[in-house]
């Protein structure tokens, strides 16, 4: 697995424009950032010219963007509106081929409280089933996240489509460790001042050494290169 940083991390400044994209890979690469998990809600178009510029960027910065970050939201109660997000999943897939991006980072949904829980589980699988195809003939990874834990186990969701992988937070990374075939995304926390358990960097470790196939984006408050660095000289010790 790769370890990459995540636009979100940077969000203020990009929201204000104080930071572009291009100026975001400028300075990870300074960094020694290699990796980038993107948001679409920081891409500021979908024109082809910006796609052929991301491109360029890449290629004249070294830094690789690894994975698509999407905000959707399949446990919308209303029937049009879930239709709409599957259609735009769909459309962040040919974006995403256009990019050469393989991985698309994905969420089930927000549990209504005025919703049965079984309905909006129906629901999320109905939507992933969709997806879940028009992945398949693309040849993409949707790794799916449950963060708002709508399931009670959210591996029964790879049963929906052989192109479904997991999202998952260090906790559920570690409880996972017999299955980690399955996850192909790691959310991993780095707010503490000590950073992740050695338990999970012990898992971690395990993912990187093995070549397994995905990537590992921090979640980090400070400067990612000091969470990046430090994070490295731990799956080292621990390898």
């Amino acid at each position: 697995m790769k370890l990459a940083a995540g636009s979100w991390c940077y969000r203020d400044s990009l929201e204000t424009r104080r930071l572009d994209l291009a100026a975001l890979f400028a300075e990870l690469a300074g960094a020694g950032i290699n990796c980038l998990e993107a948001a679409g809600a920081h891409f500021p178009n979908l024109s082809d010219a910006f796609i052929d510029e991301l491109l360029l960027i890449q290629r004249s910065t070294g830094v690789e963007l690894v994975c698509l970050g999407l905000g959707n939201d399949f446990a919308w109660p209303d029937a049009d509106e879930r239709d709409r997000q599957v259609t735009d999943l769909v459309a962040w897939m040919d974006v995403a081929g256009e990019l050469r991006v393989k991985l698309l980072h994905v969420r089930t949904g927000k549990p209504r409280p005025d919703v049965r829980r079984t309905v909006s589980q129906e629901w999320v699988r109905q939507c992933l089933r969709r997806v879940g195809g028009e992945a398949e003939a693309r040849g993409c990874t949707l790794a799916v996240d449950d963060e708002s834990e709508l399931f009670d186990d959210p591996a029964e969701l790879i049963l929906e489509g052989p192109t479904l992988k997991l999202s998952v937070d260090a906790e559920r990374l570690r409880l996972m460790e017999s299955e980690l075939e399955h996850v192909a995304h790691v959310r991993l926390s780095f707010d503490k001042p000590d950073g992740p358990s050695d338990d999970v960097v012990r898992v971690v470790s395990r993912l990187v050494s093995d070549d397994h196939d995905g990537i590992i984006t921090l979640e980090y408050s400070g400067k990612e290169s000091d969470a990046l660095s430090e994070m490295r000289r731990r799956i080292e010790a621990a390898g």
